[in-house]
């Protein structure tokens, strides 16, 4: 029995506080809008179905059985784009499109376990050793352990809070914080076991993170944002204004007035006009020198 999964769940979609949780009434989302996947939906003639049913999608998952999230299924049975269209009371059709156009990107077929059947099926071979660990083989049991982890939770609410780096990478990332600079707020709280407060509860690391960040800034620039006289821009600010530069030119590269074609639809052929060429030439320019500024401050 196959069911649609989101991928990357546990990496985008869940944070440390959302695995305190059994039942989820929000899920936290990206706000990117310069990344590959995002450009091509854009692109579409019907994007707005795509990512509407995407949206929807990420919803619905995270409302699945804890032990599952993420995954499409309701009462042990996939769902379909028909009972994702009676959940949310939005049309077929945009969960069709979106499954048509993010298979493989955004979303993938998995292979269940039936759980009814003590022999494996014919496909159970076929499954993933990842996919089958992550499923639950006994649901009675599972259900007890959960309601322990529940009872231990409300004992000692910061018992499994300290985030891991890759957690603290993740919420930055939705800040657009460098990962360099999560890594190194991670390991300033891990390296002094700063987590708890005098009251031995977990201190708000995210606000922390982004306190980090922000003196990590003003400390190599001046308060308007400029590299002060005495002291030279730090690697971390250059890397930034660098990444920020990559971001515009993406950008840059699916912005139709840059662009001469005819008709209603832009094709990967189309030639840059005049006005996107100059453009992306003064954006080459400024990554340039901006490496060759982070070469020199990193030799």
């Amino acid at each position: 029995m196959k069911a649609w999964k989101i991928k990357n769940w546990d990496s985008i979609y869940e944070t440390n506080d959302t695995r305190k949780r059994v039942n989820l009434h929000w899920v936290p989302v990206p706000n990117k809008h310069d990344g590959l996947v995002y450009s091509r939906i854009a692109e579409q003639p019907n994007a707005a179905e795509i990512f509407t049913g995407f949206q929807l999608m990420v919803q619905i998952a995270s409302k699945s059985e804890k032990s599952m999230r993420g995954i499409l299924i309701r009462d042990n049975l996939p769902l379909s784009a028909d009972d994702m269209a009676l959940i949310s009371r939005f049309p077929a059709d945009v969960f069709k499109a979106a499954f048509e156009f993010l298979d493989g990107l955004w979303i993938e077929r998995i292979l269940l376990k039936n759980e009814q059947s003590a022999a494996p099926s014919a496909d159970h071979a076929d499954m993933s050793a990842d996919h089958a660990a992550n499923l639950p083989l006994n649901r009675i049991e599972q259900n007890r352990t959960e309601e322990e982890r529940e009872c231990a939770r409300e004992a000692n609410p910061d018992s499994e809070g300290i985030p891991t780096v890759d957690e603290m990478i993740a919420a930055g990332d939705m800040q657009n914080i460098p990962p360099q600079i999560c890594r190194d707020c991670w390991e300033h709280y891990q390296g002094g076991n700063l987590w708890l407060n005098q009251h031995g509860r977990l201190i708000n690391w995210r606000q922390k993170l982004t306190t980090w960040a922000r003196k990590e800034e003003q400390r190599a620039s001046g308060r308007n944002g400029t590299p002060t006289a005495n002291k030279p821009e730090s690697a971390w600010s250059i890397k930034q204004r660098l990444e920020a530069i990559n971001g515009e030119i993406e950008s840059a590269k699916s912005r139709d007035d840059f662009f001469d074609y005819k008709g209603g639809i832009r094709l990967d052929t189309d030639p840059m006009n005049e006005k996107g060429r100059a453009h992306m030439t003064a954006l080459y320019q400024k990554r340039k020198h901006l490496r060759e500024q982070l070469a020199g401050v990193n030799p």
